[in-house]
């Protein structure tokens, strides 16, 4: 049953014709973090990995990496080490709307959304605009070609996408108020008070760095960009790019605090 399982597996992987990898924005960027957010390595799986987990041991430190890092390996590996006969697309994901989530104790109960910077801007993603320009993405030669044959010019190289508003915290915060019907404050914390409140979700240590980092990048001006390309892949299928406004109003439960806004937080700093 094993073998025949198996096969079938590798039939099924020799079947495919195209792939579309998900990376992160930010992967060009590693370097710009911190060593005080990396992650330990895991240094297991061969003698080279036994070798330098005890060189490190000898000079009392644990080699450390960053997930971007690791993403931007992974990526070298999709370009460079797959079959010809595979088509290979790697989209790197704009900063998800997404992990306003893992600040919804702080939103709702508190009134606030905090930011580590007011004047940087990014273009924040919906993952489920994400979803959908991959499916685009597999049919944008539909027409006069195979279905899920990925276009030649997304091929070799990695394509940014980000969503459609370029947006400061404030700006955020107003689209959000306008979809919760709420009037939630802007809030400038530093980035130790942000990662306080990141670490007190359920995140493991990897999904930390790479929350963390993104912030980091943020702070830095490094996400500052907005891609143009999902409308395009968007209208492949016939559909248009979600709004902060509408990924607000879709999550009301989720984000509206049970009452006002509390008139004794200040706008621009938050104490713990």
């Amino acid at each position: 049953m094993v073998i025949r399982c198996n096969n079938i597996l590798a039939q099924s992987i020799y079947s495919i014709k195209s792939i579309v990898l998900w990376s992160s924005i930010g992967v060009d960027d590693a370097a710009s973090i911190p060593d005080d957010d990396f992650v330990p390595g895991m240094c297991a799986g061969t003698d080279s990995d036994a070798d330098s987990k005890a060189d490190a041991d000898t000079k009392g430190d644990k080699p450390k990496y960053h997930p971007l890092s690791l993403l931007k390996e992974v990526e070298e590996l999709a370009v460079h080490a797959v079959p010809d006969t595979l088509r290979v697309a790697i989209l790197r994901v704009g900063f998800p709307v997404q992990h306003f989530f893992l600040l919804q104790n702080v939103i709702q109960n508190r009134g606030i959304v905090p930011f580590v910077s007011e004047d940087d801007h990014f273009a924040p993603l919906d993952l489920i605009d994400a979803g959908r320009a991959t499916i685009g993405l597999l049919r944008l030669e539909a027409p006069g070609g195979d279905v899920d044959a990925i276009p030649d010019a997304y091929l070799g190289h990695p394509t940014l996408l980000t969503g459609t508003e370029r947006m400061s915290g404030p700006m955020l915060v107003t689209a959000a108020n306008v979809g919760l019907g709420a009037r939630l404050q802007f809030a400038n914390v530093s980035m130790s008070d942000m990662k306080a409140f990141l670490q007190q979700t359920r995140l493991d240590a990897f999904q930390l760095a790479m929350v963390i980092g993104l912030w980091r990048l943020f702070d830095l001006s490094k996400l500052d960009i907005e891609s143009g390309e999902l409308p395009k892949l968007l209208d492949a299928i016939g559909d248009t790019p979600s709004t902060i406004t509408e990924f607000f109003h879709r999550h009301h439960d989720q984000f509206a605090p049970p009452h006002p806004a509390k008139t004794g937080w200040g706008s621009r700093c938050v104490l713990l």
